[in-house]
């Protein structure tokens, strides 16, 4: 259980964990990186409760979300590894029980995962089985590329793994795993890894709840960081098709992907050496490229373009969320 500054909801993580009814023991370790909000506190206290349950990794500095994850997993003693970040949480008493005993029946499953329910921070709406309302069946045994191309989505409080395995793909591959700050997030290539070393299976039924906040690494208020974090995460999938060996129309693809990013980064950070690197690497640019290309170098039509945008995105979030609304 990753945390930081999540004191609304740390108590309710931390329950849903304590409640697991299983025939197997368990430990929580949590990694506490300084929150400033009270939550350290909070779980410190619960620590001091259930000694035999929970532990804390922490420091005296804060070390951000990906070192905070690589030093908790390197925490954990348990033959297998289940995820419950701190503004999310498990509302089913057997989850932990259900897919372990999966696991431990199959011995080429690496990864199970299940549906869950959407919570709606903002609005206090509550949507049950959100995969399953947005009539999505997730397959079983599903490949990188069809992770990458978003027909496969894994929610990490839902899912249970196995821990050797992915120790030894943390081991065999730094530059994916590393410590580096190139990728900002550090699920999506440890999905694929998972993938790509067995079977997954997905438990129709509800496990978990997954919190959508307002602000979060790949939700933030800032454009230049939103930007940031879909150019890393875009990085990301064109490393992770040519690392697992996708075919060249695949990489191709994103590598197109990656560039079309580069430009819109350029756009609100009026970067104009990302906006060569990303029109240049376009074999066919679009009027649509070429316009941010030249608002990158252009500080007057910078702002015109860039007042566009963020207009569209606007009108676009307004739909997002009619459309969360919509499917209650």
């Amino acid at each position: 259980m990753l945390t930081y500054n999540h004191v609304p909801y740390i108590a309710q993580a931390i329950e849903g964990v304590l409640s697991q009814k299983t025939d197997f023991p368990f430990e929580l370790v949590i990694g506490e990186d300084c929150s400033t909000d009270g939550t350290r506190e909070i779980v410190f206290r619960y620590a001091e409760a259930h000694p035999d349950v929970i532990r804390v990794v922490t420091s005296e500095s804060n070390v951000g979300m990906k070192a905070n994850g690589r030093r908790t997993t390197q925490a954990c003693r348990g033959k297998y590894l289940a995820w419950c970040e701190g503004d999310d949480y498990w509302h089913r008493d057997d989850k932990l029980q259900l897919q372990v005993a999966y696991l431990e029946a199959h011995d080429d499953c690496t990864l199970v995962h299940s549906d869950c329910d959407f919570y709606v921070q903002s609005t206090g709406e509550q949507f049950p089985s959100w995969d399953s309302r947005r009539g999505l069946a997730p397959h079983e045994n599903p490949t990188v590329a069809d992770l990458l191309r978003g027909k496969y989505a894994i929610r990490t409080c839902t899912a249970c793994a196995r821990l050797d395995v992915i120790r030894d793909l943390v081991a065999s591959d730094r530059e994916t795993y590393g410590p580096d700050k190139r990728f900002l997030m550090g699920d999506t290539q440890l999905w694929a890894g998972l993938i790509s070393r067995g079977k997954t299976h997905f438990f129709p039924e509800s496990l978990a709840t997954y919190r959508f906040l307002p602000e979060s690494a790949s939700r933030s208020r800032s454009y230049i960081q939103q930007q940031r974090f879909h150019c890393s995460a875009a990085d990301l999938r064109l490393h992770i098709a040519k690392r697992h060996g996708l075919d060249k129309s695949e990489v191709a693809h994103y590598q197109r992907k990656l560039a079309k990013q580069q430009l819109i980064l350029a756009l609100v950070s009026a970067d104009k050496e990302l906006g060569e690197t990303g029109y240049r690497s376009l074999d066919t640019p679009a009027l649509r490229d070429k316009i941010l290309f030249l608002a990158s170098r252009n500080i007057f039509l910078n702002r015109i373009v860039l007042f566009a945008w963020r207009v569209k995105r606007r009108v676009y979030a307004r739909h997002q969320r009619s459309g969360i609304t919509g499917l209650n």
